[in-house]
C-alpha cells in the first residue's frame, strides 16, 4: 500500500485484464483515472463495458477518439508494408507510435506522472536505466510487444499484472464478484483485422494485380494474384501449374514476382540487422550467448545467439539455424528474461 494515493492514469479496454488491473491499482491505494482509446471503431462494445466499469469502480474515465493518427500509424503503415513485400507487427508499430504515446499525453495534460497498462509484462532498474523483463506467465507475457518503448516511457510505466497469471488475474476478478469479467473472450491477433484474415483485409485495399511465380532459374511455375498477398515462407495458395514442394522465399516488387524453392532453403544461420538499439549498448557482451525472438508468442521458443555490432549495424549468430526470418519482423534480444534491446529484419 503506498502512503499517499498517487494519481496513476489507466488504459481500459474493458477486457478482463485491464479491468482487473483497475482493481488491484485501488486496492494498492492510488488514485486511479481511466481511458479508453477508441483507435478503429467508435461502435465498438469494449467502450461501454470499460465506462460502465469504471463508473462501477467511482473512478473518472477518459475517451480519446484517435481513429485519424490510427489509421495513418498503424492500418495505412500495415498495409503499406504489405505493399513493400514485408510482413509488419502492427501491434509493436501501435504501442511505439500511438497507444503510448496518447497515453502520455492524456497523462501530462491532467498532470499525472505514473501510467499503467494490462500488459504482462515486468519492469526492472539497472544502472539508471529501465528494463522490460517477461511476466510471470510466460504463455501470456507481451515484452517482444514493447520491445521500442523509449526510456522517457518506461520510466513512468507500471504493470500490475506482471507478477500474476492469467489463470491468477480471472481468480481475483472472481474473488472480487466481477463475475462477468470471466465470461469475456480473449483478444487475439489484430484488432482491426476483426475476425477477417490478412489477405481478406488487403484486397479490399490494394488492388490485385497478377503476376509471375518463378523458380530461381527464372522458369514461370504459376501465377499470383499481387505479391502483397504472400509472406516469406508462405506454401498454402501457391497457384503452380504443377506440383511442388516449395514455398515462397523472396517477393520480388519491383518486378512483380514471387520467387519460390525448397523450403529446406530458408533456414540460415545469421543475419545482420540495420538500425538495431540497445537499452544500454555498453552491456552487450558479444562473448555471450543471448536469447533471440524473431516471433512474438512465447510457445515459440526463444533462438540462443551470439551478438556482433559492426559499424550501426548488429549482426546476429544462431546457435543452431532458423528458418524463414522474414522482412518486416522483429527481431528481439534477452539476456535470461531482461528485454536488452530490438531491430526490424529487412
Amino acid at each position: 500500500m503506498i502512503e499517499k494515493k498517487e494519481k496513476i492514469l489507466l488504459a481500459m479496454s474493458g477486457g478482463t485484464d485491464s479491468s482487473v488491473a483497475a482493481i488491484l491499482l485501488l486496492e494498492q491505494g492510488y488514485e486511479v483515472e481511466g481511458v479508453t482509446l477508441i483507435t478503429y471503431s467508435a461502435d465498438a462494445v469494449f467502450i461501454s463495458e470499460a465506462k460502465a466499469l469504471a463508473d462501477k469502480l467511482g473512478i473518472n474515465h477518459h475517451v480519446l477518439d484517435v481513429r485519424n493518427e490510427f489509421k495513418e500509424i498503424v492500418v495505412d503503415y500495415f498495409i503499406d508494408e504489405y505493399r513493400k513485400g514485408r510482413t509488419p507487427n502492427p501491434c509493436i508499430r501501435c504501442n511505439e507510435k500511438l497507444k503510448w504515446a496518447s497515453l502520455v499525453r492524456l497523462a501530462d495534460k491532467l498532470g499525472i506522472v505514473k501510467i499503467a497498462t494490462g500488459h504482462y509484462v515486468n519492469l526492472d532498474v539497472r544502472d539508471s536505466y529501465f528494463y522490460i523483463i517477461k511476466g510471470k506467465d510466460k504463455i501470456k507475457d507481451q515484452s517482444y510487444f514493447l520491445w521500442h518503448l523509449p526510456q522517457l516511457v518506461l520510466k513512468r510505466a507500471y504493470f500490475p499484472l506482471g507478477q500474476l497469471t492469467k489463470s491468477e488475474v480471472k481468480y481475483i476478478a472472481k474473488d472480487r464478484g466481477y463475475l462477468k469479467l470471466l465470461e469475456k473472450k480473449e483478444s487475439m491477433g489484430v484488432c482491426f483485422l476483426e475476425g477477417t484474415d490478412v489477405s481478406s483485409f488487403l484486397k479490399e485495399a490494394i488492388s490485385e494485380v497478377q503476376g509471375y511465380i518463378v523458380d530461381f532459374d527464372g522458369e514461370i511455375l504459376g501465377n499470383h494474384n499481387g505479391t502483397p498477398f504472400y509472406t516469406i515462407g508462405q506454401k498454402r495458395g501457391l497457384n503452380l501449374t504443377k506440383s511442388a514442394n516449395v514455398c515462397v522465399v523472396k517477393i520480388d516488387v519491383d518486378e512483380n514476382k514471387l520467387i519460390v524453392d525448397n523450403p529446406d532453403s530458408l533456414w540460415c544461420d545469421n543475419v545482420r540487422i540495420e538500425n538495431f538499439s540497445f537499452v544500454n549498448k555498453d552491456e552487450v557482451d558479444e562473448a555471450k550467448s543471448y536469447n533471440v525472438r524473431i516471433r512474438g508468442l512465447d510457445r515459440v521458443p526463444y533462438h540462443k545467439a551470439w551478438l556482433k555490432v559492426i559499424g550501426d549495424d548488429l549482426v546476429i549468430y544462431f546457435e543452431e539455424k532458423v528458418w524463414a526470418l522474414t522482412p518486416g519482423q522483429s527481431i528481439v534480444v534477452y539476456d535470461d528474461d531482461r528485454l536488452i534491446g530490438g531491430g526490424v529484419f529487412y
